[in-house]
């Protein structure tokens, strides 16, 4: 017979993980509602699914290897995360592609919004946790997602422009960018108020990736009138 905990974790997790989804699917929604017209909506639908699939995987894989050494989890893990959305978009239909960095961005928003449930889960395991590390996993995860996000729009610009051939730049700057949140994540003493700083640096490059990888998709005429509005 299951155990009164269980059935609430078992509640709590199945709530965090179509949160995370839906939120993550808003922050797409509001951030590429001024580029329709310019993506096939089923392509997008598709990047966003990849990104879930490979990023379950990816972070599967790191949990289980999460006792490594610290230089294991501040090198080796961005590498494997940026590495498996390079696979993904470095398919040939994506390939010398101006809409890339949109997919790019699905691809990396649907690999970010794996993290939320899987490390609430983490949290949850055979008990309730306590607040404090509750309101953490969702803040980081959140910062997460606009990390993954931004690093698949920007690898996704390394792909489709110039023939792909700054693609390697793209992907270790993706790298660069996320190795700052590796400190947080594997501080057992961190605060609610560490994890908003690493949300706020996650929504700065979400920002900065989004208005400048993913204006490079419209015609040049496009991109000036949508600089001059915003």
């Amino acid at each position: 017979m299951l155990s009164p905990p269980f059935l609430v974790n078992t509640a709590i997790v199945n709530g965090v993980i179509i949160s995370s989804i839906v939120v993550t699917l808003f922050i797409m929604w509001f951030s590429l509602r001024k580029f329709e017209g310019y993506f096939s909506e089923k392509k997008l639908f598709l990047s966003f699914l990849a990104g879930i699939a490979v990023g379950f995987v990816v972070i599967i894989i790191e949990f289980l290897t999460s006792s490594a050494s610290s230089i294991v989890i501040f090198l080796l893990f961005p590498l494997i995360e940026q590495l498996s959305k390079l696979m993904i978009l470095n398919y040939r239909t994506f390939r010398e592609k101006k809409d890339t960095p949109i997919y790019g961005l699905a691809v990396g928003l649907g690999f970010g919004s794996i993290f939320v449930p899987i490390s609430t889960l983490v949290f949850f395991r055979g008990k309730v946790p306590e607040l404090t590390f509750a309101v953490m996993s969702i803040i980081i995860g959140l910062a997460l997602i606009f990390l993954h996000g931004a690093t698949g729009s920007m690898i996704g610009y390394g792909i489709g422009y110039m023939g792909g051939e700054r693609k390697w730049y793209y992907f270790f700057l993706s790298v660069i960018a996320v190795m700052p949140v590796r400190p947080i994540m594997v501080i057992p003493t961190g605060t609610a108020y560490v994890a908003s700083i690493v949300l706020v640096y996650g929504v700065i490059i979400y920002t900065y990736a989004v208005s400048k990888f993913l204006l490079l998709a419209l015609p040049r005429r496009e991109r000036r009138l949508k600089k001059s509005f915003n």
